[in-house]
């Protein structure tokens, strides 16, 4: 499947009518087992490619003004294997979690997962990545200057996907 593809199969189920609609989407349905489903059946169930985080990186990511890429998926699965096992993973910068869901795929449930993101616009791409894959952590909304947490978001591990409840 394209991009171009995608983007319009993400659009029907989505519904939205401007690109900076899907972030507040995703996270209103990250606990939809509906929704999520659909999305799988778009994606046909194939996490070999983050389709989210490229639909963020070429349609909504500022690459002018923050200079934003996100980790190519060869990259975090290098960096995964280089972290090796630990009690706690932290993905700083985490975009659409990239590195930490590398690591899951590579240690299940050996790490306690903890993904700080400062951008508000990719907070739902990010949770509702965690929640289709169904791994427990937590997402802060964080300022890694100032250090201060605007949001905690818990991903609870269910019987099929993860749920999402906010602090």
């Amino acid at each position: 499947m394209e991009l171009l593809e995608f983007k319009q199969k993400t659009k029907e189920l989505f519904k939205y009518n401007d690109f900076t609609e899907i972030n507040k989407i995703l996270l209103e349905n990250a606990n939809n087992e509906e929704f999520i489903e659909g999305y799988l059946n778009i994606i046909q169930n194939d996490f070999s490619k983050d389709w989210l985080q490229s639909l963020y990186q070429y349609e909504l990511s500022d690459r002018e003004q923050k200079h934003q890429d996100y980790t190519p998926i060869c990259l975090s699965k290098l960096v995964s294997k280089l972290v090796g096992e630990s009690d706690v993973l932290i993905d700083m910068c985490a975009g659409s979690g990239s590195l930490g869901i590398q690591c899951f795929n590579q240690y299940a449930d050996k790490n306690e997962y903890i993904f700080l993101e400062a951008d508000e616009n990719v907070i739902g791409f990010l949770i509702f990545n965690l929640v289709i894959r169904n791994i427990k952590s937590k997402v802060k909304l964080y300022d890694v200057i100032t250090e201060e947490i605007k949001k905690v978001y818990i991903i609870k591990k269910g019987e099929k996907y993860g749920s999402v409840i906010s602090e």
